[in-house]
């Protein structure tokens, strides 16, 4: 439940920031996020990846908005490819990852990051 509720909370401030008119129909940008106080960084291999102000590393889940279509934070044509869910390690007990049609999130902790990853489209 808490996964939908974080979905829909950056859902809901993407639109209200940008409103109906003012964003493409693609939905907004990392130029447009970076504007509204977003921070949007690289991931190499997967993209840019905008995370909401007020959110950080110290969060029990961190959604984002990526653009799998750039490597620019600063990109103001990217295309946005949907949202990401970061949940903590401690907080992950094997709950699926349905909308990448995997059996389980993507494990980060490798990576130094204590989180497991699920991407929706």
């Amino acid at each position: 439940m808490r996964i939908v509720i974080a979905i829909a909370i950056v859902v809901m401030f993407a639109t209200a920031v940008f409103g109906a008119g003012s964003a493409s129909a693609r939905g907004p940008s990392p130029a447009q996020l970076g504007r509204a106080g977003w921070t949007c960084f690289n991931v190499p291999g997967l993209g840019v990846h905008c995370q909401s102000p007020g959110a950080d590393a110290s969060s029990a889940t961190i959604p984002l908005l990526y653009f799998f279509d750039t490597t620019d934070p600063n990109d103001p044509d990217a295309e946005l490819t949907g949202t990401e869910l970061l949940i903590s390690t401690d907080l992950y007990h094997g709950q699926p990852c349905p909308q990448e049609g995997l059996d389980d999130y993507t494990d980060l902790s490798g990576g130094g990051l204590p989180y497991f990853a699920c991407h929706h489209r």
